[in-house]
């Protein structure tokens, strides 16, 4: 009969004398011995019945079940008559019907996928009379620890620009982990970019604050960038992981772009509200938590046109579908479409049908949105600027230039009238920005 010398590696299950349990344990051996011998005057040699011995191993991380056995039965020699006893062995989840492993006289060694931390695995050895021993211990998975419980929305993990993250998904002997939600909150208008790298593919769903689903995505190749585009300060949406087809480890980083061509000046969605600058930059159509379509519309104040006047506009364009069009200041029906344009570069004339002053509104329609800056053409009489000026830029007037911008700290800022520069109230320069302002006009 062979004798198990127990390493200290693995976790398991023991089996013996009649339904005894074992302690959750990594490692162990033992013998099986159910069987009655008396020789003499009245021989009797039979067994009492199967003896039973049952471990249970709870898996300390995620990962690969790892389980080495064997179960060796052995010869009872009764009044010079040999007899081959039983023993067997192996393990398998808890409530299961069958084992995953069976163990035989020589050692050999079962896995099990897809454990998850806190499983517990039964290892069980039965017969007559034999030996046996196990070590048991779990392979990690390569992917970080997985962050639990963040099933449902109300535990979703948040996310931050500029940080990485990793998870499981099917993972437990029950597959229980079949979804993972995160949060993200945009600290400004932009786009949420996620870098994902996955064993197999599976779905991000999409929902708005108020868990409203705005759509899915199949994770398919390896890495795979998902966008969530059209965010608007303080917009928090849910992303929730799911739809494996068996257990995979994730890993992503994540990134959050900010309008390309500097944020988003509002109030100025229509006529009244409209800003009166010739540096026009903004983005139209972000926001996403709140059921209507968010600001959708965007409005510039344009100079004053003469009939049959042309202003040129030059259009740079991320995202799309955007249009632009021209409104009248005096006539509240007039409309006309210079274009719709996506990812795109491109130029407009507008001829005056009328004396007039009149607006460019740029407008996005339901489920679309874009950054967008546009370069007018051509030397004004008067301009109005409002709003904060970040960038380096030269405005130019044929006449005046009245401004109460908010001029920041990075801001180098070229002021060029022909006659008359205004600083009106609410006007500011914050220290280490340059301002120069020239009366000069417009250059030839």
């Amino acid at each position: 009969m062979r004798v198990l010398i127990s390493t200290s590696q693995i976790t398991l299950l023991l089996c013996c004398l009649s339904a005894t349990l074992g302690k959750a344990q990594s490692s162990s051996s033992g013998t099986l011995s159910n069987y009655s011998i008396t020789c003499g005057s009245n021989v009797n040699c039979s067994d009492s019945g199967q003896s039973s011995v049952r471990f249970y191993y709870v898996a300390p991380q995620d990962g690969q079940l790892s389980i080495s056995g064997f179960a060796d039965p052995g010869i009872i020699t009764c009044c010079n008559t040999n007899y081959q006893m039983n023993c067997t062995g192996g393990f398998r989840k808890l409530r299961a019907p069958a084992n995953v492993h069976n163990f035989s006289d020589q050692p050999t060694t079962g896995y099990l996928d897809c454990i998850s931390a806190g499983d517990s695995i039964e290892i069980n050895f039965n017969g007559t009379f034999g030996t046996y021993g196990f070590n048991a211990s779990v392979i990690a998975d390569p992917t970080a620890a997985d962050s639990e419980p963040n099933e449902w929305f109300s535990d979703a993990i948040p996310l931050t620009s500029g940080n990485n993250y990793s998870g499981h998904l099917r993972y437990g002997i029950y597959a229980s982990d079949n979804y993972d939600s995160y949060s993200f909150v945009a600290p400004s208008d932009g786009q949420l970019t996620l870098q994902l790298s996955a064993q197999e593919q599976f779905n991000i769903a999409y929902y708005r604050n108020d868990s409203l689903f705005r759509g899915s995505e199949i994770i398919n190749t390896n890495p795979y960038i998902y966008n969530r585009a059209c965010l608007a300060a303080g917009d928090e949406i849910f992303l929730r992981f799911n739809g494996a087809s068996s257990c995979i480890g994730y890993q992503f980083d994540v990134d959050f772009t900010p309008p390309v061509f500097g944020n988003d000046v509002e109030p100025n969605n229509d006529k009244v509200s409209a800003i009166t600058t010739n540096d026009i930059f903004g983005c139209v159509g972000h926001g996403v938590s709140i059921p209507l379509q968010p600001d959708a519309s965007d409005y510039y104040a344009l100079p004053y046109l003469n009939s049959s006047e042309n202003l040129d506009f030059e259009v740079e364009l991320i995202g799309g579908p955007v249009f632009f069009r021209i409104r009248s200041l005096s006539f509240s029906g007039f409309s006309q479409t210079l274009g719709m344009i996506s990812n795109t570069s491109t130029s407009y004339i507008f001829q005056a049908p009328f004396d007039d002053q009149f607006f460019l509104q740029i407008f996005a329609s339901t489920g679309s949105c874009g950054d967008y800056r546009v370069t007018l053409g051509g030397c004004v009489k008067e301009l109005v600027l409002t709003g904060t000026e970040s960038n380096i830029v030269a405005i130019e007037s044929d006449s005046l230039i009245r401004s109460n911008q908010h001029i920041q700290s990075t801001a180098l800022v070229d002021y060029d009238a022909k006659y008359e520069i205004r600083m009106e109230p609410l006007f500011e320069v914050e220290l280490g920005a340059v301002l120069h302002a020239y009366i000069d006009g417009c250059d030839d």
